[in-house]
């Protein structure tokens, strides 16, 4: 047999195999593409939906037509999926039915109202400390209380806490002295520290709170003076208008909408990814939804440039009923991959960002040094700051504030003006002043 007819012969092996695999697609050998419903598509993963619910844990749909997952080096089948599911019925059935295996088969941690008090408060060790307070936080994870990141970091802090005082020592022997050899192994600039110093001191607060140990930090331990905070947000680059304008000249209408929510109204990447489509008011060009990350309340004022980017990008993008941005595949633009180890506990998360992506490849077109996205929500606080109106700029970036039930009860009975100021004045800064026949920005023309 010559060499042309072993690959014809592996050829047609290689995609009969794939066509009986491949259910309901099948495979044209002629027009050597795969083909469904009478029409001809690029590949037999088409026709396969995306996991939905990456915050909980991740599944695969099989081309045999049911969600699976690899636990414990083995393939678990946990139901059927469909394309399309709109309300994702068949995905929230494979979420019961994981939730179900991992408690049958001990994979996972079967829910407790209290944790177990395996020694006495006295004799109580920061390894015992650190695996109770963790064995909770998997618990509010797999709840949906607390993000799979989070659970992470905490992860990461606990082995650091371990890894400084020793596994084996009490949790009630350690003094401020001691936390003072902790706090400059805490990595990141002077927010991140604080951050840090906050969830580290979360594992002694658990403590104390359920085994009534007192643990004294000291002044050595605190988060870092607002002072330095202050003077390491001054330092920090910003975009500038040209800037922003050179990367809105090289950006698809999905990325241009994007950017214009990032320095309208301080949009995050999650924020712009889990956007939906319901709480976006183009006709009185208002946006108002709770904030993924923080569940604060937030009212955004659209401006005229932002509403025609948004109505553009809608009239070419009907591919998702929820969802307002959604890639050419269908799927969002930022997404978490969560890693579990044998024992179903959370190992790692991956960040999948497409929308950084594109942001970047968007500057680097511009001739311009990449920065992240979240660089658009540090540029509209930096330029709204001059307004001096503190919780209207909080409001509109989904921050939590002392008295900010009575700030929307008085935005709601017309006071929403205050927010319209704000984001006026960081329009004016990048596009100059609004014509009078332009399309005027929300509450200016509703008596708010």
């Amino acid at each position: 047999m010559n060499i042309r007819a072993i690959i014809i012969s592996r050829y047609l092996l290689r995609t009969t195999r794939a066509h009986n695999r491949c259910d309901p697609a099948s495979f044209d050998p002629l027009a050597k593409k795969w083909k469904l419903n009478g029409r001809y598509i690029m590949s037999k993963d088409n026709t396969r939906p995306a996991w939905p619910f990456q915050h909980i844990t991740t599944m695969a749909a099989h081309p045999g037509g049911q969600w699976v997952k690899k636990i414990g080096g083995k393939i678990r089948y946990f139901g059927a999926w469909a394309n399309p599911d709109p309300d994702n019925s068949k995905a929230k059935a494979a979420v019961d039915k994981y939730m179900a295996f991992m408690r049958e088969t001990g994979n996972g941690q079967r829910e407790r109202a209290q944790p177990v008090a395996v020694v006495h408060p006295e004799e109580l060790n920061l390894d015992t400390m650190v695996n109770l307070f963790m064995q909770e936080k998997h618990l509010a994870v797999e709840r949906g209380d607390l993000g799979a990141r989070q659970f992470v970091e905490y992860r990461t802090l606990g082995d650091l806490i371990l890894s400084t005082f020793g596994k084996h020592r009490l949790a009630r022997d350690l003094t401020p002295s001691d936390f003072g050899l902790l706090r400059p192994k805490l990595g990141g600039g002077p927010v991140r520290q604080g951050n840090e110093v906050v969830w580290a001191r979360s594992f002694f607060r658990w403590a104390s709170e359920n085994y009534g140990i007192a643990v004294r930090f000291g002044n050595q331990f605190d988060k870092p003076p607002r002072r330095v905070v202050r003077k390491a947000a001054k330092r920090r680059v910003i975009f500038t208008p040209p800037e922003i304008h050179a990367i809105l000249a090289h950006s698809t209408p999905a990325l241009k909408a994007m950017i214009l929510l990032g320095i309208n109204g301080g949009f995050g990447q999650t924020d712009c990814s889990t956007l939906l489509r319901e709480v976006v008011d183009f006709k009185n060009a208002m946006i108002e939804f709770d904030r993924h990350k923080t569940g604060v309340r937030r009212i955004v004022p659209l401006w005229p440039e932002t509403v025609k980017a948004l109505e553009e990008y809608k009239r070419l993008n009907t591919a998702h009923p929820e969802l307002f941005f959604v890639t050419s595949k269908g799927y969002p633009w930022v997404h978490e991959e969560v890693h579990r180890d044998l024992n179903g506990i959370i190992t790692k998360t991956v960040r999948c960002g497409a929308l950084d992506l594109a942001f970047s490849s968007a500057q680097k077109k511009a001739g311009l040094v990449p920065h992240g996205f979240y660089l658009l929500r540090h540029t509209f606080r930096t330029i709204a700051d001059a307004t001096g109106d503190l919780n209207a700029i909080r409001s509109i970036m989904g921050h939590a504030f002392p008295g900010m039930d009575e700030f929307y009860v008085h935005l709601h009975s017309g006071g929403i003006e205050r927010l319209v100021k704000v984001a006026a004045h960081v329009r004016t800064w990048l596009f100059g002043p609004i014509r009078k026949s332009g399309r005027a920005l929300a509450g200016a023309s509703s008596g708010a």
